[in-house]
């Protein structure tokens, strides 16, 4: 059987009842379906059969996906079981709650065989389930894991680099060094940062414009808890991927200051931002109130005047 040029993984912890669109994105890509495969890396054993389910609910003839249990809970064991399972010159990997482009699998191999690139990875669009509160504008993107590079195709400059849901890599680079996992979710913990070495100017980034994905943004992801929240991890995932092996809990009294002075200052960023948006409504609304009054101002003068002029 021939070997796929690309494996796309997704890390899945109990997911199986979000991941079919995601599933239904990869098998149904506009690709020649024997240049990749779809692996699934489910993270409980305990959902395996659930995962299996599904998988098969979304099989097509030309596309298969494969599910494999990783029983060590954590996304970077997840990771690294993804790596030694697939089959694939490059390996992509994508959230169980984001859905592809039907050209992504197109595009992304174009790129592989028009450049060699180290790293691949695209934009990440959201796809908001219900309408975000105005204070959470574009500045709020990274805590919903949301990246935009631009219109076009480019390599990547220094400093820049592509988030964990639509970033691969090739099987050299990966082989060469697996996921931290230190690093990484496990459970209820936000902890990431375990795919930022992959931003290292050492390597070859190559941004693929048209390789795109729409990560699902919840409700739930958008309240000051959760984003507080990320900002919170967002700090400790740096001291982490920093090389310090410290517990978090055993951290010196100067680093929990640091991050729970980041907390603090996340709780008033959202609270100035909410306050901001209030102060702007009530000042339109002063405004519209003074245009209304003078609007029906001069309808009275109007109507004044012509009854004065019907007397005349």
């Amino acid at each position: 059987m021939k070997e796929p040029v690309l494996s796309i993984c997704i890390c899945s912890l109990a997911g199986a009842d979000r991941i079919s669109d995601t599933l239904w994105s990869l098998v149904c890509q506009s690709a020649d379906p024997s240049q990749y495969e779809v692996l699934v890396i489910e993270n409980d054993p305990e959902a395996a059969a659930d995962m299996h389910r599904v998988a098969e609910g979304v099989q097509r003839p030309e596309t298969r996906v494969r599910v494999v249990v990783e029983p060590q809970l954590g996304l970077s064991h997840a990771r690294n079981r993804a790596i030694a399972e697939s089959r694939g010159d490059y390996i992509l990997f994508i959230d169980d709650d984001a859905t592809a482009s039907p050209r992504l699998v197109e595009h992304y191999l174009d790129a592989i065989a028009n450049h060699a690139p180290d790293v691949i990875g695209g934009n990440v669009h959201p796809h908001f389930d219900s309408m975000p509160p105005p204070e959470l504008e574009y500045s709020w993107w990274p805590c919903w894991s949301l990246k935009h590079f631009g219109p076009h195709d480019r390599w990547l400059d220094d400093g820049e680099y592509f988030l964990g849901t639509n970033v691969g890599a090739s099987r050299a680079v990966f082989e060469a060094r697996s996921f931290d996992t230190q690093l990484g979710r496990k459970g209820d913990s936000l902890v990431g940062g375990e795919e930022w070495y992959l931003g290292r100017s050492e390597f070859m980034r190559r941004f693929v414009s048209g390789a795109s994905v729409y990560h699902l943004v919840t409700r739930a992801r958008m309240e000051p808890g959760y984003l507080v929240k990320r900002m919170y991890y967002g700090t400790l995932s740096k001291k982490l991927s920093e090389g310090d092996s410290t517990p978090a809990g055993q951290f010196s009294v100067l680093d929990r200051l640091l991050i729970h002075a980041r907390r603090v200052m996340g709780q008033l960023v959202l609270l100035a931002r909410r306050l901001d948006w209030f102060l702007r409504i009530a000042t339109e609304r002063r405004r519209f109130l003074r245009a209304q009054a003078a609007r029906d101002a001069a309808a009275r003068k109007a109507s004044d005047g012509a009854n004065t002029g019907a007397r005349a």
